[in-house]
C-alpha cells in the first residue's frame, strides 16, 4: 500500500470590476463614487473580500465590504482637497485584498474647483489738483495683498487697468501705482471744496475682483483777469468807461 500526502498551496485569486471613479472638490452630488469588484478564487471559500471601513487617503476615505461593495468619499474639509485649483487634477489611490491576500488598486481622479481668494491690503488713494505734479500726473501708490488657498493663485493679474480719470498700473505682487493728467479740465474745474472718486476693478490670478478707490480733492485756481482797453474820455467832465472780465477753470464764476 502506499500513502500519498497531498499538500494544498495557494492559488492567487482573479480580481475583476469597477476600480476606477471620479470625484469634483467642492460640487454637489459629485463629493462621492462607488462601484464594485468581484474576485474569483480556485481555493475554497476564498472568493470575497477582506472589509474596510474608511481608509483613509489624502483626500477621502474609501470603504468595501466582504461582497466587493466599494465607496469612495471626498472629504472638502481637507487642506490637501481645498487647495486643488480649478484646473488641477489629482489621484487617491487604494489597495484593497481579497482573503488570501491578493492585492486590487482602486484609482480615484480628485478634480480641483476654484477658491475665491480673500484680497486686503491698502485700497484707497487721494490725490490733489495741480499737488506734487510728476510729469504732468498726480499719483498715488500702494499695494493689495491675496491669500488664495488654491495652489500656486497667490498674486494678481499684472497690467494696465483703465479708469475714469487716469490710469492704475499694477504688479503681479499685488504693488500699484495710479495716475491722473493733472491738465485733464475735469480735473482742473473742480473747486477747493470739490472733489470725484475714481473706481478701478482689478483681479486676482483665479479671477477674484477688488475694488481701488482714489479720490481726487480739487484746488481753488486763481481768476485770470482780463481788460477791454478803456475808451479814452475828454479831461475834466468826460467818464472813463471800460469793461473788465475774468476766467476761472473752477466751475464757481465771478
Amino acid at each position: 500500500t502506499i500513502h500519498a500526502q497531498i499538500i494544498g498551496a495557494n492559488s492567487p485569486a482573479i480580481i475583476t470590476g469597477v476600480d476606477v471613479g471620479k470625484v469634483t472638490e467642492d460640487l454637489a452630488g459629485s463629493d462621492h463614487v462607488i462601484g464594485q469588484l468581484q474576485v474569483v478564487d480556485p481555493d475554497q471559500s476564498q472568493s470575497h473580500f477582506v472589509p474596510v471601513t474608511a481608509q483613509q487617503g489624502t483626500y477621502g476615505s474609501l470603504t468595501i465590504d466582504s461582497a466587493g461593495h466599494w465607496q469612495y468619499q471626498l472629504d472638502n474639509n481637507q487642506p490637501s482637497t481645498q487647495a486643488l485649483g480649478s484646473k488641477q487634477n489629482s489621484q487617491d489611490l487604494f489597495f484593497v485584498q481579497s482573503i488570501d491576500g491578493t492585492r486590487h488598486g482602486i484609482a480615484i481622479d480628485v478634480h480641483g474647483s476654484n477658491d475665491r481668494a480673500v484680497i486686503g491690503g491698502l485700497d484707497t488713494g487721494i490725490l490733489k489738483e495741480d499737488d506734487k505734479v510728476i510729469a504732468g500726473h498726480i499719483v498715488a501708490d500702494g499695494k493689495l495683498v491675496v491669500m488664495d488657498i488654491d495652489n500656486g493663485e497667490d498674486s494678481f493679474r499684472a497690467g494696465p487697468y483703465t479708469g475714469t480719470y487716469g490710469n492704475l498700473l499694477l504688479a503681479s505682487d499685488g504693488s500699484w501705482h495710479y495716475q491722473a493728467n493733472n491738465g485733464d479740465v475735469r480735473i482742473q474745474q473742480l473747486g477747493s471744496t470739490e472733489s470725484v472718486t475714481e473706481t478701478v476693478r482689478i483681479f486676482s490670478l483665479d479671477g477674484t475682483g477688488h475694488d481701488i478707490q482714489l479720490v481726487i480733492v480739487g484746488t481753488n485756481d486763481s481768476p485770470v483777469l482780463n481788460a477791454i482797453t478803456a475808451r479814452t474820455g475828454v479831461e475834466d467832465g468826460s467818464v472813463v468807461s471800460g469793461v473788465i472780465s475774468s476766467h476761472d477753470t473752477d466751475t464757481v464764476s465771478y
